[in-house]
């Protein structure tokens, strides 16, 4: 029995050690981080009136809570909210004065990404058009190339 109330005492004795330095711990921080304090103690609250931030701070067209973007050349990519900036041009959607072909632009597609980095280099953002992928050529049974459907051989 008297084991057992020495392994207590001892417990006891070390998990006070233990708590008397970590409020040592613990008070020496807050000691280091008055000292850091300029005296600034304004409080800065950031708020929204909607649950999803998005409706509340800019975004590009393509994450709009608002209005549902669709990839591709959808009429419905066309409306935006007061919040929407052209993902090409990077201002806000009303300020875009190519919007109506911007206004499809999505980070996923190379060909946009492409047209934005133009933009920022002060280059033309216009998107050029899709191109279409080319024709495969058609072997002949002599060996040669033939290419069909072209418009020089028309």
């Amino acid at each position: 029995a008297s084991s057992s109330a020495s392994s207590s005492a001892s417990s006891s004795a070390s998990s006070s050690a233990t708590s008397s330095a970590s409020s040592s711990t613990s008070s020496s921080a807050s000691a280091a981080a008055a000292a850091r304090d300029d005296g600034d103690d304004e409080e800065v609250a950031i708020t929204g009136e909607g649950a999803n931030a998005l409706s509340d701070f800019p975004h590009s067209r393509e994450n709009c809570v608002n209005f549902k973007f669709v990839p591709g050349h959808t009429p419905g990519n066309l409306r935006r909210c007061a919040n929407c900036f052209c993902f090409v041009c990077d201002e806000p959607a009303e300020n875009c004065k190519q919007w109506s072909s911007h206004a499809h632009a999505n980070y996923a597609s190379a060909r946009w990404r492409n047209a934005r980095h133009r933009a920022q280099l002060g280059l033309s953002p216009a998107a050029p058009p899709p191109t279409a992928p080319p024709r495969p050529a058609a072997a002949s049974s002599f060996g040669r190339t033939v290419v069909t459907g072209s418009p020089d051989f028309a």
